[in-house]
């Protein structure tokens, strides 16, 4: 045996060698796939956002993103949603970077993603629109920044890639009907208190609506070209 060895040329010897190594070393810890890789990146940038970590002090910084959505939802101004778009951004930035080919398996580590993505599409375009319709479609990104725009492109696209045009089309007729609509100028301020906000699009269920879907469409966040900000 050594007699072999010996025969064998020192290159191609340490070159088995390293080849025995390495092959070792595999068995024993297999190369993870590109989706495990993946879903470590996407873990690792949205701790404290989607998922839970415990600090240094060995408390525990809870997902803070439903919180931070509620306290948008409930008051809409640009103090209350700073910290929930900015959450929804690290969301948004880190679902770039996951491939089409891993997406079951982040829904599977992420059960809730698909609606939290909806949610903040939804309170984004809300939050664009305001408390009435846009006078024009230049005012159909109300205070949102570019930066916030370019949150919700991100979330819509990766919607699509998801769930199909079409499941994204019925998502977007049913925030069409969150719209707001001015109050008409004959009701008093005891009246408005008693009755839902009029709703701007028109329907069958809102015969009093003044904008039909293409004009909604038109005026809202939901038909800024996204390929400009993405």
């Amino acid at each position: 045996m050594n007699n072999i060895i010996y025969k064998i040329p020192k290159p191609l010897l340490v070159l088995l060698i390293l080849s025995f190594a390495l092959l070792i070393i595999i068995m024993n810890n297999p190369l993870s796939n590109g989706c495990e890789v993946e879903l470590t990146n996407f873990d690792n940038s949205v701790l404290g956002v989607l998922k839970s970590y415990r600090l240094k002090s060995k408390k525990i910084q809870y997902a803070q993103l439903d919180y931070v959505k509620e306290r948008c939802a409930n008051y809409n101004s640009i103090g209350a949603c700073s910290e929930y778009f900015k959450s929804l951004k690290k969301v948004a930035d880190s679902l770039k970077q996951i491939s089409g080919e891993c997406h079951e398996k982040l829904i599977e580590s992420y059960p809730k993603l698909l609606n939290q993505m909806a949610d903040g599409m939804k309170i984004l375009a809300l939050s664009a629109w305001g408390s009435q319709i846009p006078e024009n479609m230049s005012r159909r990104l109300g205070w949102l920044s570019e930066a916030e725009v370019r949150t919700f492109c991100r979330l819509k696209l990766k919607y699509i890639d998801w769930v199909g045009v079409e499941s994204y089309k019925q998502f977007r007729k049913l925030i069409y009907m969150e719209f707001p609509s001015s109050w008409p100028d004959v009701i008093n301020s005891e009246s408005k208190l008693e009755n839902a906000r009029p709703k701007a699009f028109k329907t069958s269920q809102n015969p009093s609506g003044a904008l039909d879907e293409s004009k909604v469409f038109e005026k809202s966040l939901f038909s800024i070209k996204c390929e400009l900000y993405n």
